[in-house]
């Protein structure tokens, strides 16, 4: 595997920063509608999950915003607070755009595996790349100059399928087994209940 720069298997445009705060400011949010622009934020990208949150914007107001806006195969990394996080899109449910405390990262797929990034980015590269501000008195990721320098090893495309291939079987056994322990969990609740009922 030879060294690479992270910038070498970003698309063009393949870093976002979210919008200035003052640009998603809560008075500007609606309602959910049918045509409301859903904003992600990173409740979105703790919990993996896009249909979280109740933050919308209007289609003209989305017009201002579009260089936020998310698609398919896109990674949202979670920029202030908690960092470095990450959620895969692999298939959007709605129209959306990132909200100030996110970046959008897009890779070129024939140059590293989706899901393989996935896994680098969460075992590895977002340690690596977070530690650039460890002195900092800030909680922020690095600049964006600073992201696209870090040097990365990446094997083949063919390697790199594999893997991610055997990460993502474990993967589904381990929220396989986490259902099954909330089932379980909340069985012994409602019985500890019944108990406390009848004593």
């Amino acid at each position: 595997m030879a060294k690479i720069k992270f910038g070498e298997i970003l698309l063009a445009d393949g870093l976002i920063r979210g919008p200035f705060g003052s640009d998603m400011k809560k008075s500007l949010f609606v309602e959910e509608s049918q045509n409301a622009i859903k904003v992600l934020t990173q409740e979105n990208v703790f919990d993996e999950d896009q249909n979280l949150g109740s933050y919308y914007i209007t289609e003209d107001y989305f017009e201002k915003m579009k260089r936020f806006e998310v698609f398919d195969k896109d990674f949202l990394i979670t920029c202030d607070g908690t960092l470095g996080k990450i959620a895969f899109i692999d298939s959007l449910c709605r129209k959306s755009v990132i909200n100030s405390s996110l970046l959008i990262i897009r890779v070129d797929s024939n140059k590293v595996d989706y899901w393989y990034f996935y896994y680098y980015w969460k075992f590895y590269l977002c340690d690596a790349i977070t530690k650039r501000n460890v002195n900092s008195c800030l909680k922020h990721l690095p600049s964006l100059d600073v992201i696209k320098a870090e040097e990365i090893d990446i094997p083949s495309i063919e390697e790199q399928k594999k893997i991610a291939k055997f990460l993502r079987k474990y993967d589904e056994k381990i929220n396989c087994n986490e259902r099954i322990i909330n089932v379980l969990s909340n069985k012994i609740k409602d019985l500890c209940g019944g108990f406390a009922y009848v004593i």
